[in-house]
């Protein structure tokens, strides 16, 4: 494999459209290249037109596109990808996945060792903000934001200035 010219207007009108036209495409067109399902790093039309155009990728499972949408969005990733380095899409395969860390006593000695917890411990103190957090009583990203603000909807925590530029 290696760069590929993509003809991104005309990908992002087929099919479902946007990046999930790109990859619909990405994957009909290199997925029988990998070995086993691959995953495709993707941006859409906002990432051409915007400073802030996410990347978006779904699982690929048994050789289909699973309908769970993961976002790197944060600071503008998908437009700085397309814009700076002209690069729409990247399609990955293949696992490498260290044999010891199959044998689950193997990982939690690692995180015992390392944080003093085993490794579901630390997943799930790790990702309490995306499930209910008792001591918020409330869950998810948006309950645990929302709850992290006062009763005049202000932010706690020091003053901050928002810049725009």
């Amino acid at each position: 494999m290696g760069l590929v010219p993509l003809d991104l207007t005309r990908i992002w009108e087929q099919g479902r459209g946007g990046i999930d036209g790109l990859l619909d495409h990405v994957y009909e067109r290199f997925g029988g290249e990998c070995a086993t399902d691959p995953r495709i790093l993707a941006a859409g039309p906002a990432a051409q037109a915007t400073d802030c155009g996410a990347i978006g990728s779904v699982p690929i499972s048994r050789g289909k596109l699973t309908h769970v949408d993961t976002w790197a969005g944060r600071g503008g990733f998908g437009s700085k990808m397309l814009q700076e380095h002209g690069i729409a899409a990247i399609i990955y395969g293949g696992t490498v996945v260290d044999e010891d860390f199959r044998d689950r006593k193997v990982a939690d000695q690692w995180f015992e060792q390392r944080y003093q917890k085993k490794l579901a411990t630390k997943d799930l103190e790790s990702t309490v903000k995306y499930r209910y957090d008792p001591t918020l009583e409330t869950g998810g990203t948006f309950g645990v934001n929302y709850a992290s603000r006062d009763a005049q909807g202000h932010a706690r925590g020091p003053a901050r200035v928002l810049v725009g530029c």
